[in-house]
Formats: structure tokens, sequence, C-alpha cells
């Protein structure tokens, strides 16, 4: 028999965290049936050009926008729902395993009161490099593609 016990809960701090490298490191532990709470995720950061990066998703926004609304993929413009969605897309989410591993995921944009965020874990492969002019934060490209400029 399978033990489908959840082992812990584990809280990331995505605060200048590559988005890549963090979504890869949290499909893991919740593919080990951790449950994992995803804290700062407008703080995260895409490296890169900007303005590439920026094309990129809007770009994406217009698949679909022309057929039925019903039968197109849904794109997410908040912080925390490009992460989630980046997310998803490294876990096998028709697999059983999967599916429970994103029903253990939960990703915030701040840090909400009800976290406890004094033991937080921090990947330290993850962390950027660079000066932070060479990255651009997921709250930006949430921010232009809600119609900001």
């Amino acid at each position: 028999m399978k033990d489908n016990t959840i082992q812990s809960t584990i809280v990331v701090d995505a605060k200048l965290m590559l988005v890549g490298r963090l979504s890869s490191n949290v499909a893991k532990l919740l593919i080990n049936k951790n449950k994992v709470i995803v804290v700062n995720a407008d703080e995260a950061l895409f490296s890169g050009n900007k303005k590439s990066i920026v094309n990129k998703f809007v770009k994406r926004l217009e698949i679909g926008s022309i057929t039925h609304p019903r039968h197109n993929p849904k794109h997410y413009k908040t912080s925390h729902g490009i992460l989630k969605r980046v997310i998803r897309g490294m876990i096998p989410r028709d697999k059983p395993s999967g599916i429970t591993a994103l029903k253990n995921l939960r990703v915030y944009a701040g840090t909400p009161d009800n976290v406890d965020v004094s033991n937080k874990t921090v990947f330290k492969k993850v962390q950027i490099t660079k000066p932070l002019p060479f990255y651009t934060s997921l709250h930006d490209i949430s921010y232009i593609l809600n119609g900001g400029n």
C-alpha cells in the first residue's frame, strides 16, 4: 500500500530568486509529497532583456483571443498566478501524484498573516548572481500585463 501522507509544510521565500530554478525546486518538493507555500511571488525575477520578456507574455495573451474563450488556455496576469502556472508546467498533472502535488501548492504575492515565515526555505543556487538591473520582477511584468506602462 502506498503512503499518501504529507511529510511537512515548507515555506519558500521567492524574493530575489530566479523563476525557473525556483519552480523546478518547488516542483521536486511537491512531488515528494510536501506541502509548499511560496511567499513574495511578486519579487521573483526573470533574467534577460525586459522588453523581450514582456513581449513573450503579451504575445501569449493574444493566443485564443479570437476564438471562443472557453476552449482556450487560461492566461494569468497576476504575479502569483504566473508563478503558479510555471510550477504547474513542471509537474505531471495528469497523474495522481501530480494532482495531489498541485493541491498542496499555495502561492502568495506577499506574505499573508496566517503563514509562519520564521522557518522559510531559501535555495542557494536559485538566488541571483548579477546586479538587480539585469533582471525583471514578476511584479513589473504583471503591472504591464494589467495595463500599466
